[in-house]
């Protein structure tokens, strides 16, 4: 759920449930006789309002959960005030509101990773890789697989910038690479692999598209990056790594 929309639900639920309370609260004052166990047995109305306010505080929590997974951001003090009363009512059941959310989530997550993991081929070499690179490829698998695209074509550039880094210091050309304590160093990992001829132009095509998508993602608000687009990434790191050349 995009945050604004997240943010205009919850509030606009924590203001009807403000004014069911209220309604509860001003009933409770007129039968101040009765016991609220007595009103509810015996006041439709007021029984109804109950009902009404406990189905708002359940939506209410498991929206509160959502939030977890992003900011909620632009609040005036009112609804900072309001949020903070309701996270805190919402920890007291969180176990039981984290099972149903997450039963619902993955029961969803489940046959989208399903039809995911159809589109992705195993990826077969000869040689052995780096366990740092291993867990980065791992890494960027899942979170296609699981959803995040934007976080799954990031790590591709990584995964090629790494590999290129560590052919770059194994042909004796570490002093080449960009350095914190060299201000006079311009040319890029990319940028060697073509100045000094270490791989074939169809091998840096794919750094410069896998770069660029990166690049993308994480200078331009305007990108927008889908499954496909993902997918497109992981498959053009396969076809990099497998087409780099080795250490002779």
């Amino acid at each position: 759920m995009y945050k604004d929309e997240l943010k205009q639900e919850l509030f606009e639920k924590i203001r009807k449930y403000r004014e069911i309370d209220k309604e509860r609260s001003k009933m409770e004052k007129e039968y101040s006789d009765l016991s609220i166990l007595e009103l509810d047995e015996s006041n439709d109305e007021y029984a109804g309002l109950c009902v009404q306010a406990m189905d708002l505080q359940e939506e209410i929590d498991e929206l509160i959960i959502d939030t977890k997974y992003a900011p909620l951001v632009g609040l005036t003090g009112s609804q900072i005030k309001e949020s903070d009363f309701f996270m805190k009512s919402s920890d007291l059941s969180f176990d039981q509101n984290i099972e149903k959310h997450l039963d619902i989530n993955l029961l969803k997550l489940k046959e989208e990773m399903k039809k995911r993991l159809k589109q992705i081929k195993p990826l077969c070499l000869s040689a052995s890789i780096d366990q740092h690179m291993y867990n980065l490829y791992n890494q960027a698998v899942r979170c296609y697989v699981y959803g995040a695209f934007e976080a799954s074509c990031v790590l591709c550039r990584a995964i090629a910038e790494f590999i290129s880094k560590e052919y770059i210091i194994l042909k004796k050309l570490g002093h080449l690479l960009p350095s914190k304590s060299r201000s006079d160093q311009k040319m890029g990992i990319f940028q060697i692999l073509k100045k000094k001829s270490l791989c074939s132009k169809e091998i840096l095509d794919l750094c410069y598209e896998i770069k660029a998508k990166a690049n993308n993602i994480l200078h331009e608000k305007e990108e927008v990056t889908k499954e496909q687009d993902a997918l497109y990434m992981i498959r053009q790191l396969q076809m990099f790594i497998k087409n780099f050349p080795k250490v002779a």
